[in-house]
C-alpha cells in the first residue's frame, strides 16, 4: 500500500482552508492451496498412534489479485471564533481477479464509486465541541455468490456528537449517536 498525499492552508476573507488531497494504491494478492482427508480415528482411551493416514485431496487452489486506486480530496474551513466545516470527497477504482486453477470459480471484477462526507462542528473555549455529519462509504468485497462476484458494500450514515477535551490532562472524551445504512452486505450460506 502507498499513500501520496500534500496539504497546505489558504485564507479567503473570514475562512482557513486546510486543504488536503492525495492518491493512493493498495495490491493484494492471496495464493491458496486448502487441502483435506478423511482422518483415521484415534481413540481416547486406547490411543494407537503410526496409523497410516489417507493421502489429501485438494479442494481449493487459487490465486485472488485485488488492486485499489483512490483519489481524495478535503477542505476542513474554521471560521466564526469556533466553527469547522469539514467537506470531503473520494473516487476509488477496484480490479478483482480470481484464478481458480481447478478451474471452477475463476472471475474478473471492476468496481468505482464516489463517497464523501459533510460535517460541521463549534470549539467552545471551554474543550467542548458538539458536531454532525453526513458520509457515504464504498468497501469492495472478496468473495462470490450464488450469482457471481460479490458487489461491493455501500452506504451512508448520519451522525452527531460531543467531544470534550480537557485543558487538565491530555485525554478526549467522546459520545455520539449515529444511523448507518449499509447495502450489498454479506453473510455465509451454511
Amino acid at each position: 500500500a502507498v499513500d501520496n498525499r500534500l496539504d497546505g492552508n489558504v485564507t479567503t476573507g473570514i475562512f482557513d482552508h486546510e486543504i488536503l488531497v492525495g492518491l493512493d494504491y493498495k495490491y493484494y494478492q492471496l495464493d491458496s492451496v486448502q487441502a483435506s482427508s478423511t482422518a483415521t480415528p484415534i481413540s481416547v482411551t486406547d490411543p494407537v498412534y503410526g496409523t497410516p493416514q489417507p493421502a489429501n485431496s485438494v479442494y481449493l487452489d487459487q490465486t485472488l489479485t485485488q488492486q485499489q486506486l483512490g483519489l481524495y480530496a478535503q477542505d476542513q474551513i474554521r471560521f466564526g471564533d469556533g466553527f469547522i466545516a469539514t467537506f470531503n470527497g473520494r473516487y476509488d477504482y477496484v480490479h478483482t481477479d480470481l484464478d481458480d486453477h481447478l478451474g471452477s470459480v475463476s472471475y474478473t471484477s471492476d468496481d468505482n464509486a464516489v463517497s464523501g462526507r459533510a460535517g460541521l462542528a463549534y470549539e467552545f473555549d471551554n474543550g467542548i465541541t458538539p458536531y454532525v455529519s453526513a458520509s457515504t462509504f464504498f468497501n469492495p468485497l472478496i468473495g462470490n455468490s450464488a450469482d457471481g462476484p460479490l458487489e461491493p458494500e455501500d452506504g451512508y450514515q448520519f451522525e452527531g456528537g460531543l467531544k470534550y477535551q480537557p485543558f487538565a490532562f491530555d485525554g478526549l472524551f467522546t459520545a455520539s449517536v449515529f444511523h448507518i445504512t449499509k447495502n450489498n452486505w454479506t453473510v455465509t450460506d451454511p
